[in-house]
């Protein structure tokens, strides 16, 4: 499970890389707190100011709900009805890659 420090840590890799987008996958993310959603914003914050978005995929019902209720959907582009898919990428290609480093 994900906690606020190691969001930080993700905002803090983005902010001294060199990529902009981040590819965020919830499916196995049951709640999000206040401490999640500052962490996506930051990494919104950043990514936009390097010209960067931030996607998320895979959303479970209670963590969609958080982000609708706080407005963070917008920002994320995450949408508001529990029935639209959230973005449409191949998450089997991500992780065929994250394995292979």
């Amino acid at each position: 499970m994900w906690s606020g420090p190691q969001l930080d840590d993700m905002v803090d890799a983005l902010r001294s890389g060199s990529d902009t987008d981040v590819l965020l996958d919830l499916s196995e993310v049951p709640f999000l707190d206040s401490m999640g959603l500052r962490a996506l914003v930051q990494l919104h914050d950043v990514a936009a100011s390097r010209g960067g978005v931030v996607t998320v995929v895979g959303e479970t019902q209670p963590v969609r709900k958080a982000l609708r209720v706080s407005g963070v959907n917008a920002l994320l582009g995450v949408p508001d009805s529990d029935d639209e898919p959230s973005a449409d990428v191949d998450l089997s290609l991500l992780h065929a890659d994250v394995s292979e480093m």
